[in-house]
């Protein structure tokens, strides 16, 4: 009877122990209800990725928030800024978990997981002065002529190897790029149309450059997962149905149209520079 007592006794504390571990358990899960994921990007390529006074912001914005919403993920932005490379093999390394913007068929991006379709694309546009827009439309167009690339481009290994073949400077400072255009030192500036508009937009000359008519490269720009990151399939599976909506395609080619816009208005009453009327 008392080795019955005894055992009663001891099945009494183990639920009890039991009760209190699940008790405690669901605590902690309350506590711990947000996925965590840390993010880089570009750094300093709008409208593609910025990072700003330890901030992160890209045409991606509303996506990301909706799927953190959804999701229930906690995301914290990371970047050297002064090094993207070093950025992109920590996402290889999975000491950071999730790049927002990337090229396929690039050597930079390979050990990454694609989030398949496409998040949307880089066009990329020859600019001149307005005079010149008939007579310079296509890269054919370039052979003979001098040009300007910013250093602040990102472009895939196909296209830096096309561009390899003609006469491309690169240039770190986008007042000295529209001002060699300007004054009739180089013939064109080749880069991401979105990319040229925000940055004429900042120095007041949006209305004096002209665009080719229709892009010269379409490049598919896509989101990526470390391949050793937890939550992994979780994200991919969710981004990948999410991305094949036209609804959600729309609503970020919308944000970029009301972003770029939206730098515009606050860059109207910039003077132009003095080269702009030589």
């Amino acid at each position: 009877m008392k080795n019955f007592v005894k055992a009663l006794f001891a099945a009494a504390l183990i639920l009890i122990n039991c009760a209190a571990s699940h008790a405690m358990l669901g605590e902690n899960e309350s506590e711990t209800r947000y996925r965590y994921m840390n993010a880089t990007g570009f750094a300093d390529y709008p409208p593609f990725g910025t990072f700003y006074r330890g901030d992160f912001s890209s045409l991606f914005d509303d996506f990301i928030k909706d799927f953190c919403t959804a999701k229930d993920f906690e995301i914290t932005y990371m970047s050297s800024q002064d090094n993207y490379n070093q950025d992109v093999q920590d996402v290889r390394t999975g000491n950071i978990d999730f790049i927002i913007g990337m090229y396929s068929a690039t050597d930079e991006y390979r050990g990454i997981e694609f989030i398949y379709p496409a998040a949307t694309i880089n066009p990329i546009h020859i600019a001149t002065l307005p005079e010149r827009t008939e007579e310079i439309q296509t890269i054919d167009d370039l052979k003979g002529l001098k040009g300007l690339i910013s250093a602040q481009e990102h472009l895939s290994d196909y296209i830096n190897d096309k561009i390899g073949e003609l006469q491309i400077e690169k240039n770190s400072s986008s007042y000295d790029m529209f001002e060699k255009l300007a004054k009739g030192e180089v013939d064109y500036i080749i880069g991401s149309r979105y990319f040229l508009m925000i940055e004429s937009a900042k120095l007041g000359i949006k209305d004096k450059i002209s665009f080719s008519k229709k892009a010269v490269w379409n490049i598919p720009v896509f989101f990526g997962v470390s391949k050793a990151y937890r939550h992994r399939g979780l994200v991919m599976e969710f981004m990948g149905k999410e991305l094949k909506k036209p609804e959600v395609q729309q609503k970020i080619n919308n944000y970029l149209i009301q972003m770029i816009h939206n730098i515009e208005r606050e860059n109207a009453g910039v003077v132009p520079p003095t080269f702009i009327n030589k």
